[in-house]
C-alpha cells in the first residue's frame, strides 16, 4: 500500500481480466471473504454488527445471513461510484 497524504493507494498486481469482465457486466467485487459478520470474533466486528444489525444497504438488509467483505481491493461500475462515495 502506497499512502500519500490522507490518500491511501492499494496497488493490484495480478491481471485485471476476471476483474474487469465483472465490472464489464455490471458487478462489483471486493477480494476478500472475511465470514458472516454476526459470528466474526473481533471487538471491532462485534461493535459493527450491532450498529449495523437489522438497517438496509440499499434495498439488501444487513442480518445473520450478511457476509463481511475486505475491500483492499474493490470494484465498482463508474455509474454507481458517485453513490458508494
Amino acid at each position: 500500500m502506497q499512502v500519500s497524504g490522507n490518500l491511501a493507494f492499494t496497488i493490484y498486481v495480478h491481471a485485471l481480466d476476471n476483474i474487469k469482465s465483472g465490472v464489464d457486466s455490471g458487478k462489483g467485487c471486493a477480494h476478500e471473504r472475511e465470514g458472516n459478520l454476526s459470528a466474526l470474533p473481533s471487538k471491532t466486528t462485534r461493535k459493527k454488527w450491532e450498529s449495523l444489525r437489522g438497517k438496509n444497504v440499499g434495498a439488501s438488509p444487513i442480518d445473520e445471513t450478511t457476509d463481511m467483505w475486505n475491500a483492499g481491493v474493490i470494484a465498482i461500475t463508474g455509474d454507481k461510484a458517485t453513490a458508494v462515495i
